[in-house]
């Protein structure tokens, strides 16, 4: 939700326990992003390990 939305919702108990609803999504997405990235990481990392280690590995012709 953005965050003009969100300042728009009541000050009742259902806008209170929508605004968590809300911020449950936000962190679950933010979450979702942060696996992604790392996930990233570890592949870039695999595929420079695989090109350094094809360098020292003994050409069989």
């Amino acid at each position: 939700m953005l965050p003009g939305k969100r300042w728009a919702l009541p000050d009742t108990p259902d806008g209170r326990l929508e605004d968590l609803v809300e911020t449950a999504k936000a962190h679950k997405n933010l979450l979702r992003d942060m696996a992604k990235k790392h996930h990233k990481v570890k592949v870039l990392a695999t595929s420079s390990n695989l090109f350094l280690d094809r360098l020292q590995l003994p050409l069989t012709r």
